[in-house]
């Protein structure tokens, strides 16, 4: 979870949950849970929930599949405010059909920065993370510009006695 923190700084426009069509499990319950405890409440109006295998829809909507599904999936979907969208996975799905389902996705996170006024999600997990990437960034600059000048220096000794062009040569590398 660090990692995903650590990438997504200083926070992410939108939250994507995946699940399968069809089903939500105890597990996905929790990783909604998860996510709650870890990021509040807060982190629900930035999230969409993508539903994969939307071949198994048949002629029926994405729309009127959610109308009689799980109570726990209904009640996530209100908790987000609805943002959904089914993308087919299959293999068999042709290209056209694919580049078709990801814009809708684009389209829908699209709008969420729009409805959050382009804000990104944020907590305090992330400042605290974003303070020490800039520190740890910082840090890494004095190094390596010392090590640099370290370099030039040793340079410079080595080529004391040879003609400036090959000095310079030698520091431009």
């Amino acid at each position: 979870m660090s990692g995903c923190v650590l990438a997504s700084c200083p926070g992410p426009h939108a939250i994507v949950l995946v699940l399968r069509l069809g089903r939500h499990t105890q597990e996905e319950q929790q990783t909604v849970a998860l996510v709650k405890n870890l990021f509040g409440k807060a982190a629900m109006k930035y999230m969409i929930i993508l539903f994969t295998c939307r071949d198994e829809l048949g002629d029926q909507s994405l729309s009127d599949f959610l109308k009689d599904a799980d109570v726990n999936l209904r009640s996530l979907l209100q908790e987000c405010g609805e943002p959904c969208c089914a993308i087919s996975n299959s293999r068999h799905t042709e290209k056209t059909e694919k580049e078709a389902q990801v814009q809708e996705l684009v389209e829908l996170i699209d709008k969420m920065v729009q409805n959050n006024q382009g804000a990104f999600f944020s907590d305090p997990i992330y400042k605290d993370i974003d303070q020490t990437v800039r520190q740890q960034e910082e840090h890494l600059k004095k190094v390596y510009a010392d090590e640099l000048q370290n370099k030039i220096k040793l340079v410079e000794k080595e080529y004391a006695h040879k003609p400036p062009e090959e000095k310079e040569k030698q520091i431009k590398l």
